[in-house]
């Protein structure tokens, strides 16, 4: 096996992490968070190297698209991440990247903004690196990437990683699924609220699905998240309070904000922010 896998992000001027792999022979480099993730030289085990082979085929990397993007299906999205993977092995390669937009868990051939599969073949190489280290999957993951993958649920973007659905309104927890289809995951409480939670690194997501649920207008293009949020708001009588902030899963970059919406009785909005600074 032959690989290379990197990632960076908009802000940064190099990669923060770059993994190469040559047969049993792993180097890494990491920057900012990564920095002391891994040492830079490895030797990878063959029951680990086997696991990798069989995770690559599970995840149908081979299959994945040239590049991924956010304008695959209608969106713009100016910062965020990139990645990219270069990959040979017994006669197959495949070299596939992304900006802001990744691999659907229903379909290869299919973008979307969520990590999904991507999140996972991260997790994947990382275990092999080191296979006793904090991005050993849980059996949830293991159970939840079966789900996902091989039995195809019908939205596969549902899947409700983050599970602190505590309305702010009326204190109670959001267990009815969100009517219109959102890019964050969502609940609705049965005061009306509406949940959205996404990671703190995807907050522009926030804007799009406000616009779907509230058919909000903005002028500006693309989609400002702030814009939607402070000034779009105050004009529709909306109200918007922010939930909680967690970490969620095993994965660097796994943090989770949230924010509540609903109609506001007076016709007023109410905006709560302690998320922003």
């Amino acid at each position: 096996m032959k690989l290379l896998f990197k990632e960076r992000s908009s802000w940064s001027k190099d990669d923060l992490f770059r993994i190469t792999i040559e047969g049993d022979i792993a180097t890494f480099w990491g920057n900012h968070n990564y920095t002391k993730l891994f040492s830079e030289f490895m030797r990878i085990g063959e029951e680990p190297l086997k696991e990798l082979e069989g995770a690559l085929d599970f995840l149908d990397v081979y299959n994945w698209q040239e590049f991924y993007s956010p304008s695959d299906i209608g969106i713009l999205i100016l910062d965020g991440g990139l990645w990219s993977l270069e990959l040979s092995d017994d006669g197959r390669s495949v070299s596939s990247s992304g900006s802001n937009a990744y691999p659907s868990y229903k379909s290869v051939e299919t973008t979307t903004l969520k990590p999904e599969r991507y999140s996972l073949l991260r997790d994947f190489v990382f275990t092999a690196l080191n296979s006793s280290n904090r991005f050993r999957w849980s059996f949830r993951q293991k159970v939840r990437a079966n789900n996902v993958i091989i039995r195809h649920r019908t939205s596969p973007s549902k899947q409700y990683m983050y599970d602190s659905w505590n309305c702010p309104y009326c204190n109670s927890v959001a267990s009815y699924k969100t009517e219109k289809p959102t890019l964050c995951d969502s609940r609705t409480c049965a005061c009306g609220a509406i949940g959205l939670a996404t990671p703190a690194v995807d907050s522009d997501l926030l804007a799009h699905d406000v616009n779907v649920l509230f058919n909000i207008k903005d002028d500006e293009d693309p989609i400002n998240y702030r814009t939607i949020l402070r000034d779009c708001l105050q004009n529709e009588g909306i109200e918007c309070r922010s939930g909680d902030r967690i970490a969620v899963g095993e994965s660097i970059c796994a943090e989770y904000i949230s924010f509540w919406f609903r109609l506001s009785d007076k016709g007023k909005t109410f905006i709560d922010f302690p998320h922003e600074t």
